[in-house]
């Protein structure tokens, strides 16, 4: 079997800073600070310290995505993805874009979040879940072999494959050269829509 080039997009990328103390206010400032915008929809629990700010992506390139801003005590997630209500096509999983424009859109925000308003964290996460649509599970499977060379698949046989792997590696721009665990998971799924 030849080999098969995957064109991945993204269905959703998330950054989550873990604040070095609880949080005990309503983030006041932060979804307009970052936006430029009020959020469509909001909604608090006061009492246990959680906030979620929603509405549509300030970029005007992506407009079938949604930005989502989510404050725990002891989490706080950005996370872009696709239009909380559009309707996807019957027989696709839709996706937001490619990564780069992804990343150029929704790294400057955060980037801003960072620099303007976020408290001091213990610990920061960078998420991406890529997509790319493929053919036949044989396929699939050739082109995750692409990605995953030590890794031995047999295109034609394999099923319910689920590789997950933590491969940290010391930071060359952090003070002391810190760990930063960089975490991948690789799976084929076959999607099918019922009618």
């Amino acid at each position: 079997m030849p080999d098969v080039a995957l064109e991945w997009n993204v269905l959703s990328i998330r950054l989550t800073a873990f604040p070095s103390t609880i949080l005990k206010e309503q983030p006041t400032g932060w979804w307009t600070g970052v936006t430029g915008y009020e959020p469509e929809e909001q909604s608090s629990r006061p009492r246990e310290g959680v906030y979620q700010y929603s509405g549509p992506c300030p970029s005007t390139e992506l407009p079938n995505s949604a930005l989502v801003l989510a404050v725990r005590p002891e989490r706080i997630d950005w996370i872009l993805s696709g239009a909380m209500n559009a309707e996807p096509p019957v027989h696709e999983i839709t996706t937001i874009g490619s990564l780069p424009n992804i990343t150029n859109t929704f790294l400057p925000l955060v980037l801003k979040w960072f620099i303007d308003f976020a408290p001091p964290a213990t610990r920061v996460a960078l998420g991406v879940v890529l997509l790319a649509t493929i053919n036949s599970r044989a396929e699939g499977y050739q082109g995750l072999s692409n990605y995953l060379p030590a890794v031995k698949l047999d295109p034609e046989n394999c099923s319910d494959f689920l590789y997950r792997i933590n491969r940290p590696r010391k930071s060359i721009g952090l003070p002391g050269g810190a760990l930063i665990n960089r975490l991948t998971g690789w799976s084929v799924m076959e999607y099918a829509s019922m009618a």
